[in-house]
């Protein structure tokens, strides 16, 4: 399987707006996605955390290339910055053990 987790600090109130015009949109696409095995959304210390596992690279790959996922990075610029994180493993992850490993793999 293959684990992508991501964060985003949103910047100002119209960022705001374009995050949930967006946002709803595009977990709505993935939780229905081909191959998704698990999609949550989480709030910690400011920032917004989504964690999708996928049954491989090559479907959150799909995911990553498609219109609306595409859309929402060229948007990106005008909600915030973000970054991700991606492995490989047998399991699905909880969420400690996914925040864990994207703050030690991910120093921005």
């Amino acid at each position: 399987m293959h684990v992508s987790i991501t964060r985003l600090k949103i910047r100002g109130f119209l960022g705001w707006l374009r995050f949930w015009a967006l946002s709803l949109r595009v977990l709505n696409f993935a939780r229905n996605a081909k191959d998704i095995v698990f999609c949550e959304v989480k709030s910690d210390h400011g920032y917004k955390y989504t964690l999708t596992v996928w049954k491989n690279k090559e479907a959150m790959l799909q995911f990553r290339n498609s219109e609306i996922h595409r859309m929402a990075m060229d948007l990106m610029p005008n909600i915030g910055q973000g970054s991700v994180f991606g492995y490989e493993t047998n399991k699905v992850p909880c969420w400690d053990t996914a925040l864990s490993l994207f703050h030690e793999n991910n120093q921005t």
